[in-house]
């Protein structure tokens, strides 16, 4: 159902594979798992997403050579060249490597090219912010949670589950916090981003109260981040 939804609304299917994104480790850590191969449900997502972009006239026709000839878009291209060409590398250790780094750098275009067609007004632009914002202070709150009142124990059994889990997030006696994502690294740079993002949103704000809102969400964000 969500698949189908993705392809007949493509907007619901970017904001959808960007929520789902945040959470996808979820399911992993109450199951206690590490068999479940979520990380590749945002991938499925994005690619069911594009078909409906590609399938739809007035996405479609946001594709021009003003997109093909951008630097980014270039650069993304000659990237995914360079990778596909590392294939004949006969100095490759393994092809399964190599693939599984090309697929992630192929999803990653698709959600580029997702973005460029329904990101294409100041409206779609003013939405996917308040989206990623909102997104953000729950990601935040929640590592706020964890540090302030301590982990779920669905959490702490999954965390002591692996004994390399545990070097990695347990360090001089202090537990790196990692909110709802998969490990305190990724955590960081979402935190660190979205409230250097949310205070630079701020100081630009022409409302007092959005912009006390944008400072509070930053100030939550930094805190996360630390």
């Amino acid at each position: 159902l969500l698949m189908l939804l993705c392809l007949l609304y493509p907007k619901f299917g970017l904001y959808f594979t960007v929520f789902i994104s945040m959470f996808v480790t979820l399911p992993e850590k109450i199951l206690n798992t590490g068999v479940i191969p979520m990380g590749l449900i945002p991938e499925y997502f994005s690619y069911i997403t594009l078909i409906g972009v590609i399938v739809k006239q007035k996405y479609r026709k946001e594709i021009s050579y003003r997109f093909w000839s951008h630097g980014i878009t270039i650069c993304l291209v000659l990237l995914l060249m360079y990778y596909l060409l590392e294939f004949f590398n006969p100095a490759m250790i393994g092809k399964l490597g190599w693939f599984n780094y090309v697929r992630k750098q192929g999803s990653l275009f698709a959600f580029f090219y997702i973005s460029y067609c329904i990101i294409n007004s100041r409206k779609a632009v003013n939405q996917m912010v308040n989206f990623w914002i909102w997104i953000s202070i729950i990601e935040a709150l929640y590592a706020c949670k964890q540090q302030w009142f301590g982990l779920f124990d669905f959490e702490t059994r999954w965390l002591m589950n692996d004994p390399m889990r545990i070097n990695l997030f347990i360090n001089w006696g202090f537990t790196r916090k990692f909110g709802l994502l998969s490990d305190p690294a990724s955590s960081g740079v979402l935190y660190s981003a979205s409230g250097t993002f949310l205070l630079i949103l701020a100081l630009r704000a022409t409302k007092t109260r959005r912009r006390l809102f944008l400072y509070s969400a930053a100030i939550v964000n930094l805190l996360a981040s630390s």
